[in-house]
């Protein structure tokens, strides 16, 4: 029994090729095991063992409906030579059945007498078969062509022989990927998280040269590599990063080192992973769930197809979705002109080009607003990191006027960018007593490139580089809104929210999951009900659960579409950037394939290192849910990324199946060790106690697996 110690990912039914993909996933997985297996098998074979069986999954169990078997325990048998072959219906690992050894303790005493080649002799000589399991064995006495019989060099030759076919296929997965080219996502900063790490040390569209002093170059480092590097790295230090930002408008610009500290809270995956905040690049070509319903993008004259390029809007080239965001947001209220490259994969001419009118995209309102919290962080070489603003201030008016919505603070700063005229806040500040004072703050704004989107409990306005808390609390009701008509005041709380989608919408794919938001403690969650409301078109009811002078209520609301407030985004859903790797000849690819193998075997050690310590939660562990979901997932991307997937898979097996666990290699390497020193096997009764222990921990693991993914993909 084998794990993986891997993130969920995500995987589309949406077209024939992920069947396709299903089938490379159960094939890929079969083979990690099959060559496994098959290490035990050629090996005890060479030493003269004989192999009774050889399966892949096991046969444990007929699924019967009263006394008739509905599916037997063995899909598929066959017997060659002395050997049956099969297909077991628990499709968890596999097993080779040599005669005299077994994984089940409670069959290790039968095996034992099973390898005595005369037993009757034996026993009327008067010799007690257990005893000889605590003095020097008796090699005599048994069937030369048992496990037992064999010397202890020859029995470790058999065990560690799985774990070497392993790396060794692993190797050659890796070796095979190289050779014909990987696609994988470069280790480029697309956007960072709202008053995270990377946020504050102002990394949109960093490209990374060097980790921690170890060059990136040529070589294949992927964003997920450099994810993992900083979960290793933890909270308690800085990560060094050396970086090529983009200048102004987005073109490779200065390379500067940067020293960045993980936190918590912000990793898309578990918030007691450390994480700077970041996420990977992203190009300007749609991807299949691009044209959303009554977005933007669905309203373009000629109208936009998935796939579609986009290579200038308002003549500007574009390559990636930061130059994109880069120019709408600076004419987010005014109809964009999209230069757009259409591929036709079937007749294979060259790419037809074309020009489309994309229109604003309005934001979805409430008509209500909240209550605005203290500033949070301040980006490096912003204009608010040129003024006097400082963290923990809160803005409480802008011109002299009220603050109002503070999530629309953004849009409203960006007439003062395009006329470069300086803003004045007045802010709340705390002095060095304790006092509440304000002070005056002036910051002339800039044009906003929004690479930074919104977080869970943060705000940005990326033309003046901050990002501030709000609060779950109203502020503001406007007169005549639907938050109004719905019955919402001001001084309430809102605590969740369910989006009431229709029959139509509730099947599309990017709404799932989103549709009933509670609210955890402590935390604010009105954030993701106005964000997830920008994606529902056209507005549809939402309940809205909250709290009035300490009673529950639970109010329902339609949203608006707004006539003044923008989105720069245009409701387009783009690819990620990805690049291909390929070695130059043969014999870099071997050389790659190794190091890769090294690579992934570091991190399950690693993992293993953090999992004890309780660096890592023992929540993040995949079950074979988990690495289905995943195996399929790469086969989506080529068969090169299954084959790197299978190399890390194999990897896994290799270091987690060779942990000294009773019942799993390592464990009988442990036995043999004893016996190789003491020149005598393991006390029988001690052996089959241990034994019993490590079955009933790698059961409770595997259960415990299971249920995660369970929990991870079904609740």
């Amino acid at each position: 029994m084998d794990f993986c110690l891997i993130a969920a990912a995500s995987f589309s039914w949406s077209s024939l090729a992920s069947w396709w993909a299903i089938a490379q996933m159960a094939l890929g997985l079969g083979a990690v095991i099959f060559v496994h297996e098959l290490g035990h098998f050629l090996v005890a074979k060479a030493c003269g063992v004989k192999c009774e069986k050889f399966y892949l999954g096991f046969d444990a169990f007929d699924i019967k409906i009263g006394r008739q078997v509905i599916i037997p325990r063995s899909l598929l048998k066959w017997t060659w030579g002395e050997t049956q072959y099969g297909i077991g219906i628990l499709p968890l690992g596999g097993y080779v059945k040599m005669l005299g050894q077994d994984d089940n303790p409670s069959n290790i005493p039968n095996e034992r007498k099973r390898s005595h080649e005369i037993t009757h002799e034996v026993s009327a000589a008067g010799l007690d078969l257990e005893s000889t399991a605590v003095g020097p064995l008796d090699r005599s006495t048994l069937d030369p062509r048992s496990y037992q019989a064999k010397t202890v060099l020859q029995r470790m030759a058999i065990i560690s022989a799985g774990v070497i076919m392993n790396l060794i296929f692993s190797v050659i997965f890796a070796t095979i990927a190289f050779r014909n080219g990987v696609n994988y996502a470069p280790a480029i900063v697309g956007q960072t998280t709202a008053g995270g790490p990377a946020y504050v040390a102002n990394l949109d569209g960093a490209e990374l040269l060097k980790v921690n002093d170890v060059p990136i170059g040529n070589s294949y480092y992927t964003f997920e590599q450099f994810g993992l590097d900083v979960v290793f790295n933890g909270t308690g230090k800085p990560i060094k990063l050396e970086v090529r930002l983009p200048d102004k408008d987005g073109a490779p610009g200065k390379v500067t080192t940067k020293e960045v500290t993980p936190s918590l809270n912000i990793h898309p995956i578990g918030k007691d992973l450390a994480a700077i905040g970041v996420a990977p690049a992203m190009i300007t070509k749609l991807s299949d769930f691009s044209i959303l319903p009554e977005q933007a993008i669905s309203k373009s004259v000629p109208p936009l197809q998935e796939h579609d390029l986009i290579v200038a809007i308002d003549g500007v080239p574009v390559k990636t979705l930061n130059d994109m965001r880069r120019i709408l947001a600076s004419n987010l209220d005014r109809p964009a002109q999209f230069s757009i490259e259409r591929s036709d994969k079937e007749s294979g001419s060259p790419p037809e080009r074309l020009e489309a009118t994309v229109p604003p995209n309005p934001m979805i309102e409430f008509g209500l607003a909240v209550e605005i919290g203290p500033v949070h962080s301040i980006q490096d070489d912003s204009p608010a990191a040129q003024s006097s603003l400082q963290i923990g201030d809160i803005i409480r008016t802008v011109d002299g006027q009220p603050i109002g919505d503070p999530l629309s603070l953004s849009n409203r700063m960006l007439d003062y960018a395009r006329n470069q005229k300086p803003v004045r806040l007045d802010v709340e500040r705390q002095d060095g007593l304790g006092n509440s004072i304000t002070v005056d703050v002036d910051i002339t704004p800039r044009m906003p490139r929004f690479g930074t989107l919104n977080g869970r409990m943060l705000v940005v306005v990326d033309s003046l580089g901050i990002a501030f808390n709000v609060s779950n609390k109203v502020a503001i009701v406007q007169p005549g809104s639907p938050a109004e008509q719905a019955g919402i005041q001001t001084g309430d709380v809102i605590t969740g929210a369910k989006f009431l989608l229709g029959d139509e919408l509730k099947k599309v794919a990017l709404y799932q999951g989103k549709q009933d938001i509670d609210f955890e403690e402590g935390e604010v969650g009105w954030l993701d009900v106005f964000d997830t409301a920008q994606l529902v078109r056209p507005p549809q009811p939402i309940e809205v659960r909250l709290t009035r002078d300490g009673a529950e209520k639970t109010l329902t609301v339609t949203p608006r579409v707004s006539t003044e407030w923008f989105s720069p985004q245009r409701g387009m859903l783009p690819q990620l950037l990805q690049r291909t790797y390929r070695a130059d000849s043969w014999w870099d690819a071997i050389k790659l394939g190794a190091r890769q193998t090294r690579r992934d075997m570091g991190i399950v050690l690693t993992t293993l290192k953090k999992l004890v310590r309780g660096e890592v939660a023992i929540k993040h562990i995949g079950g074979p849910g988990t690495i289905a979901a995943v195996a399929t997932g790469e086969a989506t991307q080529g068969y090169s990324r299954l084959l790197l997937f299978l190399t890390m898979l194999g990897a896994n097996l290799a270091i987690l199946n060779f942990l000294p666990i009773p019942i799993l290699d390592g464990g009988h390497m442990m036995f043999l060790a004893y016996e190789g020193i003491f020149r005598r096997p393991v006390n029988e009764r001690v052996q089959v106690i241990l034994s019993f222990v490590g079955l009933f921990f790698i059961i409770g693991l595997m259960l415990l697996a299971i249920s995660l993914d369970i929990f991870r993909f079904l609740i």
